[in-house]
């Protein structure tokens, strides 16, 4: 396969949109449950307005679920690294 293979190019493109659906959510989660980081005087935070916390998950998610089609729907080879290393990963991640 080379780089310019469809499947890649939809795979990167689908994790993108992806990505950018699940942090716009997750940023309206955060902002609803009060999960931000309040400013304040005596620190040195230059945001003025609460930044919601949980913008990582949305992309942590979409990178999660990008390797696990590339795996084990084997459009990618990954013999090489064995399923408890991935899962450890992922695990340490979270």
């Amino acid at each position: 396969m080379t780089i310019f293979n469809p499947i890649y190019l939809a795979i990167a493109l689908g994790s993108f949109l992806l990505s950018a659906i699940l942090v716009l959510l997750v940023k309206k989660i955060a902002r609803r449950f009060n999960i931000v980081d309040q400013p304040d005087d005596r620190s040195r935070k230059i945001h003025t307005q609460p930044m919601p916390l949980l913008g990582g998950w949305g992309i942590f998610v979409t990178v999660f679920a990008g390797v696990f089609l590339l795996r084990y729907l084997e459009i990618a080879n990954f013999s090489c690294v064995p399923d408890l290393f991935l899962g450890l990963v992922f695990l340490g991640g979270a």
